[in-house]
């Protein structure tokens, strides 16, 4: 027997809902009233347009190294920054970095220019997830870390810190606190 679906059509196939496709109403979906928060917006903008920047590194040329700094202290202080953030949320995050990374392990013929591209996929993700309210902080994390990475030993850096970050959030995450 055939499934039976109100007004004849699968969900998926009945086109937009009344209001102009914006949800029921036609309200801006997600927000109970249908109006858009214009101050995290400006705020959000305004985390964009930061030149902040991640120094990955000590030394120079050959005889550069990882700084520690960026797994023990730096990460503690980005995990206390994204306290407020799901764990669930920065790991849809992180899942994409750890992907990546693989991809450059296995793959030796990939360009710096698509290493920049996925940096600023990144940002870009993160700056949607800044305007559907989730913590400024996160978005200033992938601004600076899009600024900061160049070439593929840049990104491998980003991913140790990130993994660090990820680490010291569980620790930090108010949603893990307890009582």
């Amino acid at each position: 027997m055939m499934q039976q679906y109100r007004g004849g059509r699968p969900p998926f196939q009945q086109g937009p809902r009344a209001g102009g496709g914006l949800g029921y109403g036609g309200q801006h979906p997600g927000r109970p009233d249908g109006s858009r928060n214009e101050l995290i917006d400006n705020e959000i903008a305004k985390a964009l347009q930061s030149d902040a920047k991640l120094e990955f590194w000590t030394g120079e040329g050959e005889r550069k190294t990882l700084r520690a700094e960026l797994l023990d202290k730096k990460a503690q202080e980005t995990a206390q920054k994204l306290r407020d953030l799901p764990t669930t949320q920065l790991r849809r995050f992180y899942a994409p970095v750890v992907a990546f990374r693989q991809r450059l392990r296995l793959d030796r013929n990939i360009s710096d220019a698509e290493v920049e591209a996925q940096a600023a996929y990144l940002k870009a993700s993160a700056a949607y997830a800044g305007a559907r309210k989730q913590p400024k902080a996160l978005v200033e994390f992938f601004v600076a870390a899009t600024n900061s990475i160049k070439k593929r030993e840049d990104f491998e850096a980003f991913a140790r810190h990130f993994e660090a970050v990820v680490a010291f959030h569980k620790v930090y995450a108010v949603e893990n606190k307890r009582d």
